[in-house]
C-alpha cells in the first residue's frame, strides 16, 4: 500500500482510512492505495540482473491490477507467478532501467528500477 500522492510505501495504515504519509518529502493526508511491486531477475543470455518494478509497469506485465494481486491466496499467487514467468520468459522485451547510484552497494533489488517495458517484434 502506498501514498496516493507520492507513491511511497506506507508502513502504518488501515485499509480505506485516511492516514498521514510517512515520507518526509510528502507528509500529506492520503488514502492507502494498492500499488504493485515486483522483484524480478532479468536474463539477457550472458548474465542475470536483479531489478524491481512498480505500479503500472508491473500491472501491465502481469495483466492484472495490484488489487487483484493482493487478493490472491498463497497457493493461487504461486501458480499465477509460475504461469506469468513461463509466458514472459518466452518473449523478448525492450526494458528501460533506472540506476540509483546511491544504492549500488546497499540493496540487491533496489539498484535497478524498471521504468518501461515493451515486447519486441520477432
Amino acid at each position: 500500500m502506498s501514498c496516493d500522492f507520492c507513491n511511497k510505501k506506507l508502513m502504518f495504515y488501515n485499509d480505506n482510512e485516511e492516514t498521514d504519509c510517512e515520507n518526509p518529502k510528502c507528509g500529506k493526508r492520503c488514502l492507502p492505495t494498492p500499488r504493485a511491486r515486483t522483484y524480478v531477475q532479468l536474463d539477457d543470455g550472458t548474465e542475470l540482473l536483479d531489478a524491481v518494478m512498480f505500479g503500472d509497469v508491473a500491472e501491465n506485465i502481469f495483466s492484472c491490477t495490484a488489487v487483484q494481486l493482493r487478493s490472491y491466496s498463497d497457493e493461487k499467487h504461486k501458480l499465477f507467478v509460475q504461469k506469468t514467468t513461463k509466458q514472459s520468459s518466452a518473449k523478448k522485451w525492450r526494458i528501460q532501467l533506472y540506476v540509483d547510484a546511491n544504492r549500488t552497494m546497499t540493496s540487491k533489488y533496489n539498484q535497478f528500477t524498471i521504468q518501461a517495458v515493451e515486447p519486441m517484434e520477432d
